[in-house]
């Protein structure tokens, strides 16, 4: 069963095979590079504003007890938004 068009066949097996390379090469550069630190931090606003945690805590329990779902609901919104 020989290709009725065998240099056709020849270049898109080349071109395969550069594909795959090129997406290997590209995968290993992004690999390489995937260290990002965040200054992220649960003190941020100890300064300017000490009780926004307290206050945010509070309003979040009290969201959760007028709706059960809230908690995953905040969960999700937090994924989605910060991943």
């Amino acid at each position: 069963n020989s290709p009725q068009f065998p240099a056709l066949a020849r270049i898109s097996i080349i071109m395969n095979t550069f594909a795959c390379n090129a997406l290997l090469v590209l995968f290993i550069i992004c690999s390489i590079n995937n260290t990002v630190h965040g200054q992220l931090s649960s003190t941020f606003y100890g300064k300017s504003c000490p009780m926004a945690f307290s206050i945010v805590e509070a309003e979040v329990k009290q969201a959760v007890a007028i709706e059960k779902r809230m908690g995953a609901s905040l969960l999700r919104l937090h994924f989605h938004d910060c991943f």
